[in-house]
């Protein structure tokens, strides 16, 4: 195909793009970042004002290399000569704020009267690090908003009603140093809540001890993160969470915080990994501790799918070895455990005991590593099989997955007694790891399909 064909298919589709409805091309013009949308205004006559109907807002100061002059000229001129249509999201990310809030307030309140439906904000202070950002002091009263995601620090007004955000079901915050007073009246103020998550890096918090108070009727979805980068034992954090209609809770957090967890009925999926399994393994974890996760296990004793990582399990497994201590878990159908270096397979026969209706199974083998990226030898995964096999396994469990294993003595032990005590067992998909140097060979393909079956309709799958 010559020069000049493709030259002139180029315009053709050129053409078909430019006869496409002004309404339908602010609408694509609308998915990409706000300064490549302008940009488009050099294309043709047609395209000079188009970007003006735009309903997406997103503005970082990273496109600008560092001209922070430039990139706040452009955000006000833009702002300008945009046409006054409602806006659905607003995203703002502004990593020198300076003297500039007021400026920067003025933006959000644009965005407040053009009915905004979602803001999403990154402000953060090269002069202030960790001092929140106050926000417009009637941001609380914007009735559009629907979601809220709060890169940094912040605080602003909230009416004396304690009603705020008529609308708001969707709160992300990212917090290194949060007022928590502030935090948890803003909570308690959102009358039509339904997703809150937390990211917590407490970089700045010194000694200081948070206590959140998540009391919220109305919500479905809660995700609690925390990170630190050294353990102190001493941190005592605090979350009450009270949310009666919650469907999914996710929290993780190696330092073990103190979780109260009041009863949720409708719990439907709950994630947990809490504590380290490099403190346990150092000792560092001391069994008040550990006894704050068991708590954290009563209070999703509703759910029907548990996901519990291996720190959460290397944590439990040094401080209870009998699985009366454990809370029975009547919905679970679905249970994925990480198993831990520390104490290997020491709770999974607890967990088939404590789960009657359990119907699918992953296990997900962890494994330390050493400075040359190799199993540590010292690694111990030791299996013991009950004296009882679980009610769940002669009745209910169905599939099982087995993830990351490496031909090690245990495995065998371990799947032999699942094939053996699973008797309506379907499926059994198993995947060694293939990136780690297997530490010894007594398990693999072969092998399995020849161990015995209590379940003829049992499937063995190798991914």
């Amino acid at each position: 195909m010559d020069t000049g064909t493709l030259k002139v298919m180029r315009k053709e589709e050129e053409d078909v793009i430019s006869k496409l409805p002004e309404k339908v091309l602010g609408h694509i013009l609308s998915h990409l970042p706000t300064i490549e949308a302008v940009q488009t205004s050099v294309l043709a006559t047609k395209w000079r004002y188009l970007w003006t109907h735009i309903d997406n807002l997103d503005f970082d100061a990273d496109d600008f290399l560092g001209d922070r002059n430039f990139f706040m000229d452009f955000v006000d001129r833009v702002l300008r000569l945009r046409h006054t249509n409602d806006i659905e999201k607003f995203s703002l990310r502004f990593y020198d704020l300076k003297s500039d809030l007021h400026r920067v307030n003025d933006w959000i309140r644009y965005a407040m009267s053009c009915n905004v439906k979602e803001i999403e904000l990154l402000l953060l202070s090269s002069d202030e690090e960790g001092i929140p950002v106050r926000l417009p002091d009637n941001f609380s009263s914007c009735d559009s908003l629907v979601a809220l995601n709060l890169g940094n620090d912040f605080v602003f007004d909230i009416p004396p009603t304690n009603k705020c955000f008529p609308s708001l079901k969707v709160l992300h915050v990212d917090v290194t140093s949060p007022d928590d007073e502030f935090l948890n009246k803003l909570l308690c103020s959102c009358p039509v809540l339904e997703d809150f998550s937390i990211c917590g890096d407490f970089q700045y918090g010194g000694d200081y001890d948070y206590a959140f108070k998540i009391s919220i009727p109305t919500l479905k979805k809660l995700k609690i993160k925390l990170i630190y980068d050294d353990f102190k034992d001493e941190l005592d954090n605090e979350f009450i969470i009270e949310t009666p209609k919650l469907e999914y809770l996710s929290i993780q957090d190696p330092s073990i915080a103190f979780f109260v967890i009041d009863e949720i009925p409708s719990l439907i999926e709950a994630r947990v990994g809490i504590g380290h399994t490099n403190y346990v393994r150092d000792n560092l974890i001391s069994e008040y501790r550990a006894l704050r996760v068991m708590e954290v296990l009563k209070g999703v004793r509703n759910a029907k799918s548990l996901t519990l990582r291996e720190n959460t399990i290397a944590t439990l497994s040094s401080a209870f070895n009998d699985a009366d201590d454990f809370p029975t878990f009547l919905h679970l159908m679905h249970l994925q455990l990480g198993i831990d270096y520390c104490f290997g397979w020491k709770l999974l026969p607890h967990f088939l005991k404590i789960s009657p209706i359990l119907k699918s199974l992953v296990l997900e083998k962890e494994y330390p590593m050493d400075e040359e990226d190799e199993i540590e030898r010292e690694a111990n995964f030791g299996w013991i099989s009950p004296r009882f096999a679980p009610y769940c396994l002669s009745q209910h469990l169905k599939e099982i997955k087995m993830k990351n294993l490496w031909g090690s003595e245990d495995e065998v032990d371990v799947v032999k007694y699942l094939l053996e005590n699973s008797k309506v067992l379907e499926k059994m998909c198993i995947k060694f790891d293939p990136g780690k140097e297997i530490v010894k060979e007594e398990l693999d393909e072969n092998m399995i399909k020849k161990f015995p079956r209590s379940s003829e309709k049992c499937k063995i799958e190798f991914v």
